[in-house]
């Protein structure tokens, strides 16, 4: 199989991983249910920035920054991607 097949299927991928993080992170939930880890995350507050924020904040904070990361790096695959 060629590079440029190969960097495509990826790309795809990359935009189907992408979807997935958006669409399972549009709540906050937890497969096995309402766990004590979940309800201590969205209980325990600290302030970051003169902002009080959650640990559940930072856990979805960091959701969406990985779902950039990979809406960003399929067309960067796309354009690597040999052009013959």
């Amino acid at each position: 199989m060629s590079s440029k097949i190969m960097l495509r299927i990826a790309s795809v991928i990359s935009f189907v991983f992408a979807g997935g993080h958006v669409l399972g992170g549009r709540q906050f939930w937890s497969p096995i249910g309402e766990s004590t880890v979940l309800a201590a995350m969205r209980t325990f507050t600290f302030d970051a920035q003169d902002v009080s924020r959650t640990y559940l904040d930072f856990y979805f904070g960091f959701g969406l920054t990985l779902w950039a990361y990979l809406i960003g790096g399929a067309p960067l695959l796309q354009s690597i991607a040999p052009k013959r």
